[in-house]
C-alpha cells in the first residue's frame, strides 16, 4: 500500500468520526486530554483508601531500617498465637510502603496462621490486607476473590461491624475492576452500618469509595459531596489518609475542570503525602498535580517533571494504573512541547505496561486512539493507520461485549 493511500484512508476514518483530528491544526492534544484521562482518574479515585478498615495498623511515621528491625525483633519473640498473627500484619504494613511482594508474603502467613488459630479477626485482617496489595498491583480479579472469601468468613462468623467492613471491602474490589453495578448495594449497606456504628474512619473510607462509584457514573457533584464527607471525617494526625481524601477532591474538581480548586487541593494532598512518608499517596498527589492541573493549566515543564518522579515511585511500588498514569502524562507533556520522538516512546511503554497487565482493555484501545493522533501529526502515515485499526478493533469488540451483557 502506497503512503498516499494509507493518508487518504485515514481521512476517511476521521470523517467517519472515528478519530477526531482537529489538533492537526494547533499541533494539540487537549480535545483528547480530559476525555481520556476521565476513565484513569477514576481507577485511581479510593485506590487508596485503605480497605482493611477497622483492622488496619498501617505504619504512618518512620520508614527506617531500625524500624523494621524493631518490628522484626517483635515478630520473632512472639510464640504462635493470635500476638503473632498481629505482629506479622504489622511487618507486612512496614513493608506495603515499599515493597508491595514482601507485605503481601506477611499478609499471606497472617491469614494462615488465623485460620489455623480460629483466630477470625486475624484471618479478616490477612485477607483485607491482601486484597489491598492485589489492588495496587491491578490484580483485581484476585482482590474479588479474596473479599469474597472474607465476607463469607464474616457472615458466618463475624461481627456486625466485619460483617459491614467485610462487604464493604468486596465493593471496593468490584469498583476498582469497574464492576461499578455490582459494588453499589455493597458500600451502601456497609456504610450504613457503619454510621450506625459511629466508626469515623470506616465512614471516611466508604465514603471516598461510594464517590468512587458515583464517578464511574459522571455523577461529579454527587461525588464531590461524597469525598468532601470523608475529608470531614479524617483524624487530622493520619497524614496518609488525609492525602488520600485531598488526593480525591483534587481529582473530582478536575473533572469539574474547576483547576483553581483543584490546584488549591492538589497542593494540600502533595504535601500532606510528602509529610506522611507513604508512596502511594505521594504518586498519586504528583500525577493530579501533574497531569490534572499542570498539564491543563499550561505549565508543561512542571507537569512533566512531576509525572517523572511519580513515574520512578510507581515502578518502585510496581503499582501499573500509577505507571500507566505516569506515561500517559509524559507523553501528553511532551507532545505539547513538540518533543514527539519522546511522546511517542511513553506512549509505547504505556502501551507494553496494558498489555503485561490487568489493566482494563479499554485503556489500551484508548491510548491506540491517542498513538494514532501523534504518529499523523508526525506524517508517520502507515504507524497512525496500524494505531486507529487496532483501536478500532478493541473498540469494537468492547461494544459487541457491552450489547452481550459481558
Amino acid at each position: 500500500m502506497f503512503l498516499y493511500d494509507m493518508q487518504e484512508l485515514i481521512i476517511q476514518e476521521i470523517w467517519k468520526g472515528k478519530l477526531l483530528l482537529h489538533c492537526q491544526q494547533n499541533r494539540s492534544l487537549d480535545g483528547i486530554q480530559i476525555s481520556h484521562f476521565i476513565h484513569i482518574m477514576k481507577k485511581y479515585l479510593a485506590a487508596i483508601a485503605i480497605i482493611f478498615l477497622g483492622f488496619q495498623s498501617m505504619a504512618q511515621n518512620s520508614e527506617s531500617d531500625s524500624t523494621r528491625r524493631a518490628l522484626l525483633k517483635t515478630l520473632q519473640q512472639t510464640k504462635e498465637d493470635t500476638n503473632r498473627v498481629n505482629a506479622i500484619i504489622k511487618y507486612g504494613d512496614w513493608w506495603s510502603k515499599t515493597n508491595l511482594d514482601s507485605a503481601l508474603t506477611c499478609y499471606l502467613k497472617a491469614e494462615k496462621l488465623g485460620q489455623k488459630l480460629k483466630y477470625v479477626r486475624g484471618e479478616l485482617k490477612g485477607l483485607a490486607a491482601q486484597s489491598t496489595i492485589f489492588v495496587q498491583k491491578g490484580k483485581y480479579n484476585d482482590a474479588i476473590e479474596v473479599t469474597q472469601r472474607a465476607m463469607a468468613i464474616a457472615e458466618k462468623k463475624g461481627s456486625l461491624r466485619q460483617k459491614a467492613v467485610a462487604a464493604g471491602n468486596v465493593g471496593h474490589a468490584y469498583v476498582q475492576s469497574g464492576k461499578t453495578m455490582e459494588a453499589i448495594p455493597l458500600l451502601m449497606k456497609a456504610n450504613t452500618q457503619l454510621e450506625q456504628l459511629h466508626d469515623s474512619t470506616s465512614v471516611c473510607i466508604f465514603s471516598a469509595n461510594i464517590a468512587h462509584v458515583y464517578a464511574d457514573l459522571k455523577q461529579y457533584n454527587i461525588c464531590l459531596s461524597y469525598v468532601k464527607k470523608a475529608y470531614a471525617f479524617c483524624k487530622p494526625n493520619d497524614t496518609r489518609q488525609v492525602a488520600t481524601c485531598l488526593n480525591n477532591i483534587t481529582q473530582i474538581y478536575a473533572l469539574l475542570k474547576n483547576y483553581k480548586e483543584a490546584e488549591r487541593y492538589g497542593t494540600l494532598a502533595l504535601t500532606k503525602a510528602r509529610e506522611s512518608g507513604a508512596l502511594t499517596p505521594l504518586c498519586n498527589a504528583l500525577i493530579n498535580m501533574g497531569t490534572q492541573v499542570y498539564l491543563n493549566t499550561g505549565r508543561i515543564p512542571e507537569a512533566i517533571a512531576l509525572n517523572d518522579e511519580a513515574l520512578s515511585i510507581a515502578k518502585k511500588l510496581n503499582y501499573p494504573d500509577f505507571q500507566l498514569g505516569a506515561l500517559e502524562g509524559l507523553a501528553l507533556g511532551h507532545f505539547k512541547l513538540e518533543n514527539y520522538a519522546k511522546a511517542d516512546f511513553y506512549l509505547n511503554e504505556a502501551i507494553s505496561l496494558v498489555d503485561s497487565t490487568e489493566i482494563e482493555h479499554e485503556e489500551l484501545g484508548e491510548i491506540y486512539q491517542v498513538k494514532s493522533q501523534l504518529d499523523f501529526i508526525r506524517k508517520d502515515y502507515r504507524s497512525a493507520y496500524e494505531a486507529l485499526a487496532k483501536y478500532s478493533t478493541i473498540n469494537d469488540t468492547l461494544t459487541n461485549l457491552k450489547h452481550k451483557g459481558g
